[in-house]
């Protein structure tokens, strides 16, 4: 069985290209060597017609991904070289990683982001103990109208006829 997994981040947008066979797109994913500084690009190529759409509108240079599929041998002009078929692709990136990337072109600093999801966090927190409080006050006002009604059952019951 010839298959592989690799993690990395882009090194350079996908490019899209068109073959004799149809459309294919190209990218490079540089993969962190344990005990090496330097990274290990890995180059891939997808065939897939639906994953080409997904590589060509989520992917950009940075972005985290996981790859898989087979291992051939792709024979340049003047050199050869081993390259990933890609057959299965997984977005590792978080949604963070995106919203620092859209405040960034929008002139925001990383700072202002960072008070601002504190100042969400803090509005859910607040948010929370209210609602705590005024569940524990409509728990108390449940208990004692039963008690209340209770009492009032009790002497009902206790007055002669």
């Amino acid at each position: 069985m010839n298959n592989c997994t690799f993690y990395g981040n882009l090194g350079q947008d996908p490019e899209k290209k068109e073959g004799k066979k149809g459309d294919f797109i190209l990218f490079s994913v540089a993969v962190r060597q344990f005990g090496n500084d330097e990274p290990l690009w890995v180059r891939c190529a997808c065939f897939q017609e639906g994953l080409i759409d997904v590589i060509d509108k989520y992917l950009r240079k940075g972005s985290a991904v996981v790859v898989s599929g087979e291992i051939s041998l792709f024979e340049g002009d003047k050199t050869s070289s081993i390259q990933l078929n890609v057959r299965n692709l997984s977005l590792a990136g978080k949604k963070e990683d995106d919203d620092r990337k859209s405040s960034k072109s929008s002139g925001r600093s990383r700072d202002d982001d960072d008070r601002s999801a504190k100042r969400r966090r803090d509005d859910d927190d607040d948010d929370r103990r209210e609602r705590r409080t005024k569940s524990r006050d409509d728990d108390d006002d449940r208990k004692s109208s039963k008690r209340s009604s209770r009492r009032d059952d009790d002497l009902d019951d206790e007055i002669p006829f």
